[in-house]
């Protein structure tokens, strides 16, 4: 039945894509970056996924004052929240995946998230949207060019670039309720073949629940300079940040008082990073780009029984080789490149006891790839890629409660990932694609096990846990001819083999076979050039394959969800935003056996903004409708009972920001 409806669809689609219009109102050109490095990028209906690209100004108008709010009336995209009140951590779900982040956060080609960390996987806070250029969003297996860990896609997040004006300088502040106030400025300076961008964030608010406070300041710099044997960019960021989390409350608690704090937790973390690009473009069709790095990330969490502190520096580089030209009269691209990553976790923690555990679990990975595009007809491309990874760990575990306890478990992989892809453009912006592609998770840290804080347990850890693979295969169709009508349709269905997953009745996690698929429906209108309109619908259907729990819907991933929204323009001053999403039959995490209530709940946001020369004023309200609602539910395998994650109610931030 499900194959007849995604025919029937795809042949709506089809059929609109290809009837004759007269409107004349084509959509610019979208790009997307086309490779691992983001200096080249390729058109966005030649690219052989699903795609979403979020430029500055759609980033303006979003009501939205983090990166997990902005990310989430996104296709596909479910923000796990796990304060109440934009916490700067938390998860995605991304096409299953939501135990575990199944995608890779990419900062200017930089890897800055653990794909094993279950709820904490970047710091969304260290990067302000009003520092970001765009932001990319590419679905489905991605580890042939972007590594291992993209089973379910990529988050590339690009950072703005320096003004083509000699200096600029923008300043925004703005405050509300539940005692919000930020204040944000960015600046350019332009000279000759140098420049370089600079931006500071400061945030703080004192949260909606009890216990959900929150204070964080980032800053960014990167300048550059170009010169006869190419350009060179240097990028520095910096992040502070102090996140209380109130923990889960029970249902008495939650009809009682849904603001109260259950078991809170203080974490505080600090984030350095840094990078060298290359970039050079040469007349004979070959670009250069190069990138080496470095980051540090520390974390210490303290409750009334325990304390924790995760120390993950990392460091290492990309080479990149592309070539443009024409092979049997035919356009050709060729991409070739190596990388090299050390990444050093560290966790430790003690209880109220006296026991210390500790986990050191160490890496180093070093891999090649090579992608080819060739146009094998005017219409019809194709494109196949190959990656190889080596990974080898040190693993040294010192086990709570045991004198000289300590265990070494030293590993091993090697790992292929292909991918194989068929792009056939019907006309002028509309295309469907097919895809072939096994992608690869290679365990982490995190996914390995923490430091236990129980005295006289061993340190709740798993180094026998094995490398996840994934097999996808996915088919879409993409439209965006004209603005009065565009969108896409897209449907993947994935295998993954020793997925990692957590084992409530373990303790521990464990490798499960997972069969993950899914259909995802974007439409855009813009019927006349003051107003727009967007529609997205997500259904997901991820499944243990086998096991205890075969047949049962991996937790924390909706089946559905919904998004909308509208810009309304009335005069070249004024906009109004107003959006929404709604996600239904999502299982709380630990409910391997499906026996709590699904969640589902309904939000919408709104914007109002007024443009006068070089100021601008907004104001914006989230959870208009005052509705309580948890975008973490949580179940207690041991009791059966199920606990609950109240995220704020209605809430308003107004503000002004002046260009200089």
């Amino acid at each position: 039945m499900r194959r007849i409806v995604l025919s029937s669809c795809l042949a709506v689609v089809a059929g609109t894509a290809l009837a004759d219009s007269t409107i004349t109102n084509r959509l610019p050109e979208v790009v997307v970056t086309a490779v691992r490095l983001p200096e080249e990028q390729m058109p966005v209906m030649k690219m052989p996924a699903n795609v979403t690209v979020l430029d500055q100004t759609q980033i303006a108008a979003s009501p939205s004052s983090t990166l997990p709010e902005l990310l989430r009336q996104q296709v596909g995209l479910v923000a796990i929240d796990t304060v109440g009140f934009g916490g700067g951590a938390g998860n995605l779900v991304l096409r299953g995946f939501g135990e575990r982040a199944g995608a890779i956060i990419l900062v200017d080609g930089v890897r800055v998230n653990d794909a094993g960390d279950a709820t904490s996987p970047f710091l969304w806070n260290s990067i302000p949207l009003n520092s970001i250029e765009r932001i990319e969003v590419i679905r489905g297996g991605s580890s042939t060019i972007y590594g291992e860990g993209a089973v379910g896609g990529v988050i590339n997040i690009i950072t703005k670039q320096p003004s083509a004006q000699p200096a600029t300088a923008t300043a925004t502040v703005a405050g509300g309720n539940l005692g919000y106030y930020s204040a944000d400025f960015e600046g350019s300076l332009k000279h000759s073949n140098f420049d370089c961008y600079v931006s500071g964030n400061r945030q703080e608010w004192t949260g909606w629940r009890d216990f959900s406070a929150y204070r964080g300041w980032a800053a960014i710099v990167k300048p550059s300079v170009d010169t006869v044997i190419g350009k060179f960019t240097l990028g520095y960021y910096l992040h502070d940040e102090v996140t209380e989390n109130p923990g889960n409350i029970s249902a008495a608690q939650l009809a009682a008082n849904p603001r109260q704090a259950g078991y809170t937790t203080l974490f505080e973390s600090r984030e350095n990073r840094g990078n060298l690009d290359y970039f050079k473009a040469l007349d004979s069709g070959v670009t250069l780009s190069g990138k080496i790095y470095g980051q540090s990330y520390n974390t210490t969490s303290t409750s009334v029984y325990w304390l924790d502190k995760v120390q993950q520096p990392n460091y290492g580089g990309a080479l990149q080789v592309s070539c443009d030209s024409d092979f049997c009269a035919r356009q050709n691209k060729l991409t070739v490149g190596t990388e090299l990553v050390q990444q050093d976790f560290l966790s430790a923690g003690g209880d109220s006891f006296g026991d210390v555990s500790w986990m050191r679990a160490d890496n180093w990975t070093v891999s090649v790839f090579g992608q080819d595009t060739y146009q094998l007809t005017p219409q019809l491309s194709l494109s196949a890629g190959m990656r190889y990874d080596h990974r080898e760990w040190e693993l040294n575990v010192i086990q709570a409660g045991f004198v000289n306890s300590t265990n070494q478990f030293p590993k091993a992989a090697d790992v292929w990932s292909p991918k194989v892809t068929l792009t056939y453009e019907f006309a002028e912006k509309v295309a469907s694609w097919l895809s072939l592609s096994r992608s690869y998770h290679l365990p982490t840290g995190f996914d390995i096990g923490t430091a236990s804080t129980i005295a006289g347990l061993p340190f709740i850890a798993n180094p026998n846990i094995q490398p996840s693979i994934s097999n996808e295969i996915e088919l879409g169709l993409r439209y965006q001819r004209y603005q009065l009508f565009g969108g896409s349709l897209t449907y993947y269905y994935n295998h993954t083999h020793a997925d990692i997953l957590f084992n409530p009745a373990t303790f521990e996690n464990e490798n499960f076979n997972v069969n993950r698929q899914g259909v995802e429906l974007t439409l855009t209108s813009q019927p006349v050039d003051w107003l727009d309109f967007y529609y997205t619908t997500a259904f997901t259907d991820a499944r243990y394959a086998g096991g205890a729990f075969s047949g049962n819907n991996v937790p924390l991933v909706p089946e559905w969800q919904l998004t909308g929204g509208a810009n309304w323009r009335p005069s070249k001053n004024w906009q109004f935003t107003l959006e929404g999403v709604h996600v239904r039959d999502q299982v709380a995490i630990n409910d391997v056996h499906n026996a709590s209530t699904r969640n589902q709940y309904v939000v919408v946001n709104a914007k109002a903004a007024y443009h006068w020369n070089r100021f601008t004023v907004f104001a914006k309200v989230n959870n208009l409708l005052d509705r309580l609602y948890e975008t973490y539910p949580a179940y207690s395998y041991s009791t059966g009972k199920q606990f609950y994650n109240p995220v704020a109610g209605v809430n308003f931030q107004s503000g002004i920001s002046a260009t200089f």
